[in-house]
C-alpha cells in the first residue's frame, strides 16, 4: 500500500497543473462531494461535467492523468477504490490549502478601516496644527 505522501504527492503534481491552466478552479470544486472514483465528482468531472471531457478540453492521456491524481489506473477493484479514497482525501487537502490563501489574499487586500481612521485624525491634527501655529 502506498504511503499517504505518495497521493499528496500526485495531488499537488495535479492541483498544480490546473493552476497552470485554470486560474481558480479549486473555486468550483465542491470538496464535500468530491470524489476522485466518480466521473462526475471528480476534479475533472466538476470542472467540466464528465471526466472523460476533462481529459480531452486539457489534452491530458490516461497515463499523465494517473501522474497527476486524477486516475487511479488499477484494474484490481478493491485495491482502486482504497486508491480513489486515498486519492480524494489527499485532494480535498490540496484544495482546502488554495482556498485557506484565497481568504489570506482577500483579508489582506481588504482596506484597513482603524488604519483609515488613524490617518485622516493624524491629517486633521496636522491641518489644525497648520492654522493655529504662527
Amino acid at each position: 500500500m502506498r504511503t499517504i505522501s505518495y497521493f499528496d504527492g500526485l495531488s499537488e503534481a495535479g492541483a498544480t497543473f490546473l493552476d497552470q491552466r485554470m486560474h481558480r478552479w479549486h473555486r468550483h470544486i465542491k470538496i464535500e462531494s468530491l470524489d476522485i472514483g466518480d466521473c462526475r465528482k471528480c476534479i475533472l468531472g466538476q470542472l467540466f461535467r464528465r471526466y472523460n471531457t476533462g481529459l480531452e478540453a486539457m489534452n491530458i492521456l490516461r497515463v499523465e492523468a494517473i501522474k497527476l491524481g486524477i486516475y487511479a489506473g488499477i484494474r484490481n477493484q478493491r485495491k482502486r477504490e482504497q486508491r480513489y479514497i486515498m486519492l480524494t482525501a489527499a485532494w480535498r487537502t490540496r484544495i482546502a490549502e488554495r482556498l485557506e490563501e484565497d481568504r489570506k489574499q482577500a483579508s489582506l487586500s481588504k482596506p484597513k478601516r482603524v488604519g483609515q481612521a488613524l490617518t485622516l485624525t493624524a491629517a486633521l491634527a496636522i491641518s489644525i496644527f497648520c492654522l493655529i501655529a504662527p
